[in-house]
């Protein structure tokens, strides 16, 4: 148990489970509606877009996560 508080002792372990928190909040509240609307593969598309994304700004040698 003293890894675990331990861990959370470093500010960006604090951050990132903020930005987890407020993903998955998100993704929560944007998923139900689309699912239920029968629009799920608008997520599928949207992910596969922004991989595609990262994955030529890394290529060109542009700062993808500043």
């Amino acid at each position: 148990m003293n890894w675990f508080v331990e861990m959370f002792s470093y500010g960006f372990m604090q951050r990132a489970l903020v930005a987890g928190v407020l993903i998955s909040l998100t993704a929560a509240l944007i998923g139900v509606p689309l699912v239920l609307r029968k629009n799920s593969m608008i997520g599928d598309g949207l992910s596969h877009t922004a991989f595609g994304a990262f994955a030529v700004a890394t290529v060109l040698n542009f700062a993808p996560i500043w």
